[in-house]
């Protein structure tokens, strides 16, 4: 049990790396659309609209793992943690990182969808 509650910590370590990374890059690219939307709003700079438009396609999203939580499930081992408070924390942790992949997606799929141009 003690094993895999360090794995879970390791890998919650990496996962609010992750989620860090992924938070200062939406910064970056909030800037990145602020200046495209103004040139597409004056329609000039051809070359600096197609720049920001191929950066933006490279945005990523921050992978989260949960191979240490899934193998905490599916052994069973879980059921051997005595407090209540560990198990609920635990839960609770991962409950939230599919909570923030949904909203990356959702928000992924709302930008794609309200930044196509209307002419």
């Amino acid at each position: 049990v003690q094993d895999h509650l360090e794995y879970i910590i390791a890998e919650t370590e990496y996962n609010q790396k992750q989620l860090n990374y992924a938070l200062n890059l939406s910064k970056t690219n909030m800037a990145v659309i602020d200046s495209l939307r103004i040139l597409l709003q004056t329609g000039s700079k051809i070359e600096e609209i197609n720049r920001l438009t191929l950066e933006l396609f490279a945005i990523n999203t921050a992978p989260i793992k949960q191979n240490a939580f899934d193998t905490f499930i599916e052994t069973g081992d879980i059921r051997y943690v005595q407090k209540y408070e560990v198990k609920a924390a635990v839960f609770d942790m991962y409950t939230m990182y599919d909570k923030v992949s949904l909203a990356d997606r959702l928000a992924l799929q709302h930008t794609m969808i309200t930044s196509i141009p209307t002419y």
